[in-house]
Parts: structure tokens; sequence; C-alpha cells
């Protein structure tokens, strides 16, 4: 049980491994344990499973105060926080981000999770999980006069969440990306005797970012990838066939981008058109198989040597490519949240806003997170270029800053160390 503690989840994020954990698990040592704790037991309910992986107790919580010396008087000011009334309502309708957990069942599994952790002393949770979870334990948390605090620290990969400028985990992310194509691009430049296509398929089911992060991965003007396709525009494939005969003209041996999700505009995705498609626990669409639907159609149409790649996970869980700048404002943002829930401010999420001064800064502010449950922010279509198979400068100048700098993960044996928990 002394393991389980520290599980905190930290799904879908490249930087999860080293930036966000210290700024969940570093920073949140009062709670870390709880963010997994609720998160499960919200989604085994949802499956008839109302067990919880962690069967806390008050004499387990006084061995872990007892070996964290500073918690024992941050839970003596937690004990006297006031509460904060709100009368904020939010949507739970699905949406094509993701589908609302119903209030029906989230409030029997809030009403077991907030029991527990009131017998370990808590008061405050950072929740790194969608801002639905956020928005329902702090409404169900006021509707039972519980003084537990709910703050979200947002953290995904696919940067579309709205009013924040950007998410911890995108600039890891987007950095890993445009060095994999890079890499990728430098190794299909040695096959110059015939032409190829080589497809890249990467993570975005309605939100192109990390697809168009792959633009950063260009040396020059006119370098691979030569054509990038978001989910944001339509994809014809006619055209796509097109734009790669024209390619052909000036570059031998292509590199193109594309996100999972790329789609004939009326809800249709490429990737259906192959085979059948299942849905996942939320009813989203499981996409895989648009590059090798791509591939296929190039090798029956134009008859050129190609192959597809789907970078898959990697991009999430890599380590190898950390950004420095995505590190420290996952901690900074952490720490923010920290502040924020000793104020007694519940129910909100750690934004990230970006200023206008020349040189690029990002400052920090509380943020509503009824106002951002059942949205998504998608890449502008006017960084969208090439008639839909490129990306333009504003884009560039946007992500550029998130991705400067390297991390040195500390390793073991020649190879990266992580925290794990043993079986």
């Amino acid at each position: 049980s002394r393991r389980r503690v520290w599980m905190v989840r930290m799904q879908r994020s490249v930087s999860g491994t080293w930036a966000e954990a210290r700024a969940t698990a570093a920073r949140f040592c009062s709670c870390a344990f709880s963010i997994r704790f609720c998160t499960t037991r919200v989604k085994r309910y949802s499956s008839g499973k109302t067990t919880s992986r962690i069967n806390a107790s008050p004499r387990f919580s006084a061995k872990i105060t007892a070996r964290m010396p500073h918690r024992r008087q941050a839970s003596a000011n937690m004990l006297m926080m006031p509460e904060v009334n709100s009368s904020s309502t939010v949507s739970t309708s699905p949406t094509k981000r993701e589908t609302a957990a119903p209030d029906s069942w989230f409030t029997k599994a809030s009403a077991g999770s907030l029991s527990s952790l009131a017998h370990m002393a808590l008061r405050r949770a950072w929740v790194i999980f969608w801002p639905n979870t956020v928005s329902k334990l702090s409404r169900y948390a006021e509707t039972v006069n519980s003084e537990i605090r709910f703050i979200g620290i947002p953290k995904t990969i696919d940067n579309d969440l709205v009013l924040t400028d950007h998410t911890p985990g995108f600039g890891s992310a987007a950095k890993y990306v445009a060095s994999t194509v890079r890499e990728i691009a430098i190794d299909a430049s040695v096959y110059d005797n015939k032409k190829s296509v080589t497809i890249v398929e990467i993570m975005g089911r309605h939100a192109g970012w990390l697809t168009a992060a792959s633009v950063l991965a260009r040396k020059f003007e006119g370098d691979n990838p030569v054509l990038i396709y978001l989910p944001e525009v339509a994809f014809d494939q006619e055209q796509f066939l097109a734009d790669v005969q024209k390619a052909f003209e000036h570059t031998s041996n292509l590199v193109v981008c594309i996100s999972e999700g790329i789609n004939d505009g009326n809800g249709k995705f490429v990737c259906e058109l192959a085979s059948d498609v299942g849905v996942d626990t939320f009813g989203h669409k499981m996409l895989t198989g648009s590059g090798k639907y791509l591939e296929n159609l190039v090798k029956d149409r134009l008859g050129v040597k190609v192959r597809s790649i789907e970078l898959n996970v990697n991009q999430r869980c890599s380590s190898a490519m950390l950004s420095a700048t995505d590190e420290k404002e996952a901690i900074a943002s952490g720490s923010f949240g920290v502040q924020t829930a000793l104020k007694g401010t519940t129910g909100m999420m750690i934004a990230f806003h970006r200023t206008d001064d020349a040189d690029y800064h990002i400052t920090y502010a509380p943020e509503d997170v009824n106002l951002i449950c059942n949205q998504e922010k998608t890449v502008p279509l006017d960084w969208i270029t090439g008639n839909g198979s490129d990306i333009g400068q504003q884009f560039i100048d946007y992500a550029l800053p998130l991705i400067q700098g390297s991390v040195k993960v500390p390793e073991e044996g020649g190879l990266p160390r992580f925290a794990y928990r043993k079986n």
C-alpha cells in the first residue's frame, strides 16, 4: 500500500517523466496520492467497479504525515481554510474532445473519493486531469460542505485546452516530433536514386498542433517535410495525389506529415476508408491506419516507393528530447497551483498567458474550469497555408520558444532512471 501512495497520474504527456513529476510529486507531496485515487475511482465506477486501489485510513495517513514533517504544518493550516461558494454549472453533453461523465454516477464516485480524502486529512487536491473532473469534484465538494479544494493543472501534449496559450507537455512533444521528423528526412534523403514518399502519422484527432510542429524540422525553405496535413482542413485524396506529384518536381524523396484525424470535412476519417474502426471507452473512434491507407493509395495510384511511419506513443512518453522551457513552466505552474489553493480557491485551472513583449514571457492565472470543459482549441485556419498542405510562419513564431533548451535526464546503467512501482 505504501507504494501505491505515490502513483501520481500523469498520462498523455512527454514531459510527465520529469517536468510534470517535479511539478506534482515534489511540490504536491501532501496530496500526490489523492490524484490517482480520485481518477481511478471515478473511472472504475463507470464500469460498475467501485472499489478503489487505495484503501486509506487515519492510521495510514498518520504514518505518511510523520514521514513528512513539512506536511504537518501545512495540514494544520488546511483545516482552517474557508469555504468558497460557487454557483457555476457545466454542460455535460459529449463533444469532439471528450465525453463528460454523467453526474448520476460521478456523484456516487465523488462521495467515496471525498470521504477517503477526508480520512487522510487532505484539504487540497491538485488534479492532473481533464477539466470536467475538476469541475465536478469541486461542485460536489461544495454541495457536501467539504473543505477540499480542487485545482486543475493542465497537461496534454495535444495542446487543445482553451483559455491557455499552451499546455505543459506540448513543448517537449513538439520538440520530439520535430526532431524525429528531421531524422526521418535525413534518412530518406540518402535514397536519391529514385522517387520515394515517407508518410509520418502523428497524434491529433481534431486538433493538429503536434502535426504542425513537424514544420520546425525544416532546415531551409522547401525542405522536408514538404507536405503537412492537419484535421482542421478537409482532406481530399485527389488533391493529395496532385500535391505529391507536384512536389516531385523539386524533391525526389518526399516526407509527408499527417494528423491521425485527417478527414473529408464531413466527419469521416481517412482511416475509416480502409477498415472498420472501433471506439474507446468515451465513444471516440480509435484512429489508427491513416498513414497506412495513404501508403497504399500512393503505391496503387503513383507506383513509387512509399512507406508509412506511425510515431505512436513515443510522442507522449519519450524523455529523450525534453524541452527545458517546458520543464520550467510545468514546475512554475505547479507552484502557482499550490499558491492558488492556499488562498481557498477551487474549481479553477492554471492557465498560461503569453505577454506581448518582444521576448517570450509567460504569466500564470487561474481560469474557471466550467469555461474550459467540453471546449477544444484547434490550430487557427490562417496559420494553415498551401491550400491546406503547409504551415505558416505564425505557427513557427508561436512554437519555437516552447522547444528551447534541453534537459539532462538522470541515468542508471546508461539508461534513463525513472520512478516506478514494483508489483
